[in-house]
């Protein structure tokens, strides 16, 4: 049951997902990602990062891979489990090498890809606009709608985001 929540939640449930829809030819590499969503989801950050970081070790060019490892790189930090000091820049590394990927992402995945872009460099408003468009096209989108709150309420813990990710 635990399972297909998951999948529910991610939006896989359908039809079996093909891992070239979702910016990878690497079946291995889709597995990790998708075990590092499903650990994200219960908010096991760690082992979410080494599934991320799997997936992008058999993919290098793997943009939600590398999207999702910033993403997990920053909410381990703003949990307090690492400090977004020793994290930021590995962030906007993980982030960019996405960004240079996006042509391989479709949908969903190439609207995260561009929102976390521009949320971890501090462009606010534009990242605003991609999670907005994100939640309106995929209103299940978790992860999606606590972006989209924390930017349209200035959350405080981003407060420090501004000159530390860019």
């Amino acid at each position: 049951l635990a399972a297909s929540v998951s999948l529910g939640l991610l939006r896989l449930e359908a039809d079996a997902p093909r891992p070239q829809e979702h910016g990878t030819k690497s079946l291995a590499a889709f597995r990790a990602f998708l075990d590092g969503r499903h650990a994200l989801m219960q908010s096991d950050f760690t082992r979410a990062e080494g599934s991320f970081r799997e997936a992008t070790q058999l993919d290098s060019a793997y943009g939600p891979g590398l999207t999702w490892l910033g993403i997990s790189l920053y909410l381990r930090a703003i949990s307090g489990a690492a400090s977004l000091q020793r994290v930021g820049s590995n962030i906007a590394q993980h982030s960019t090498l996405a960004m240079e990927s996006l042509d391989r992402s479709t949908g969903q995945d190439r609207l995260h890809i561009a929102a976390f872009y521009h949320f971890q460099r501090g462009d606010f408003e534009e990242s605003r606009r991609f999670y907005r468009e994100l939640v309106e096209s995929y209103p299940d989108d978790i992860l999606g709608w606590l972006m989209r709150g924390a930017l349209e309420t200035n959350d405080l813990w981003m407060g420090s985001l501004p000159c530390l990710l860019y």
